[in-house]
């Protein structure tokens, strides 16, 4: 069980769903998400290799519930609310299952989760930041780049007005990110080298490798630009 809001109720094995904002949700949607986990218990290598009570269901979207919710009191099920945007589930499956309403979530404790929205706060921007800033080891500064990522692309404007009023969070990002930006940087060189090398075979109807030894491409490049070609 991890410590805290979101992972008080985990066990061994925890399946989870994550709905993006523009998708809708449905009492369909929360069973299949329970079947996957039955699914996952069944196809386990041993019988019973995975107990059916080390089994939980987490589901996870930025707006609040609302038809799901009715629909789960509708059939007899409870919904509790036992942490800002944390809702438990009971009394349909006996697995544990909780709804995770990301909008809601306590901005201090769960700055990465509150940046999976189209509607980031820029708050909740600089305040993961300077916390992901803090990581030393590799596996953390990942983890907070693949929260990045998405966040970045669906909210670019907001990370622009950040990154011009504060030079610290554009530095940020620019760490955090710079792997990212080194692998466009060596795509966009790819990009230009290939059309040069595509041009020389073209206009003088040689093969690629007579092409990239007239370019004098670096023999370290020349198997990747082989394998694009």
């Amino acid at each position: 069980m991890l410590d805290n809001q979101i992972g008080n109720i985990f066990r061994t094995y925890n399946i989870m769903e994550r709905k993006s904002p523009s998708d809708g949700i449905t009492i369909d949607d929360y069973y299949k998400t329970v079947a996957y986990a039955y699914l996952y218990k069944s196809h386990a290598e041993n019988v019973d290799a995975v107990p059916g009570d080390e089994l939980t269901v987490t589901m996870m979207r930025e707006a609040y519930p609302r038809e799901l919710f009715r629909t789960i009191e509708k059939y007899g099920g409870t919904v509790e609310r036992k942490y800002p945007g944390v809702y438990y589930i009971s009394g349909i499956f006996n697995t544990p299952s909780q709804f995770i309403v990301t909008r809601e979530l306590d901005k201090d404790l769960h700055p990465a989760l509150r940046l999976l929205s189209k509607k980031v706060e820029p708050t909740d921007v600089e305040r993961f930041l300077l916390m992901a800033l803090e990581f030393t080891d590799q596996g953390d500064r990942n983890n907070a780049d693949a929260v990045l990522q998405p966040s970045v692309s669906a909210n670019r404007a907001v990370y622009e007005d950040v990154r011009r009023k504060d030079p610290t969070m554009c530095e940020a990002l620019r760490e955090l990110m710079n792997d990212d930006i080194e692998k466009e940087k060596r795509q966009a060189v790819d990009a230009s080298a290939i059309a040069m090398i595509k041009a020389v075979m073209e206009n003088f109807g040689v093969d690629a490798a007579k092409a990239m030894s007239a370019l004098r491409v670096p023999q370290a490049d020349q198997l990747r630009s082989a394998a694009i070609l």
